[in-house]
């Protein structure tokens, strides 16, 4: 994905029909991903609750209800590590979590993008508006404007479903390895 920025000129206003020409493919492959991204989310805050307790899952949920996301993957990190390190084969694991979550934070920040874009911005390029800010010296409104195609998508489709699939295989190593 490429990020471009543009000023602000006076009023804001953009074209909606290009992405009128491409809601079908779009907004399809959009929900899928959301979908798929949920069930991921979903995967980690019960291997958080495993991880806390084994057999009763109510603690788990009990920490990590008012977490964010980043927080509940923050807090699967620590947890894995803290078993690793009682583990025969650290180094492997500490390099297969290490990937785990960078994989996670790269969908999860793909996932903010997704969800909070203004997809009436998209353009023919498939440029769509993904942030608003102001600029701190000049005091200019500024878009961040970032290139999404069918394909970036379906990508972290694959990355999410990775990831999903990894939580455990780590969690089931590392307990083999203990």
């Amino acid at each position: 994905m490429t990020t471009q920025s543009e000023q602000l000129e006076q009023m804001d206003y953009f074209e909606e029909d290009f992405i009128e020409e491409v809601d079908d493919v779009f907004f399809t492959t959009i929900g899928r991903f959301l979908v798929e991204f949920s069930g991921l989310e979903s995967t980690l805050n019960i291997a958080i609750a495993d991880l806390l307790h084994d057999d009763y899952h109510g603690i788990g949920y009990t920490v990590i209800e008012n977490l964010n996301l980043l927080s509940k993957i923050q807090l699967y990190d620590k947890l894995c590590r803290q078993r690793i390190s009682y583990a025969r084969n650290r180094n492997r694991l500490k390099e297969r979590l290490k990937k785990i979550i960078l994989y996670f934070d790269d969908v999860r920040v793909f996932r903010n993008k997704i969800a909070h874009a203004n997809w009436r911005t998209l353009s023919k390029d498939y440029n769509v508006r993904t942030k608003i800010s102001t600029n701190k010296d000049s005091g200019d409104v500024e878009f961040k404007n970032e290139r999404m195609t069918i394909t970036d998508i379906d990508q972290n489709i694959d990355k999410a479903n990775w990831v999903e699939e990894k939580i455990y295989a780590l969690i089931e190593s590392i307990n083999n390895s203990l």
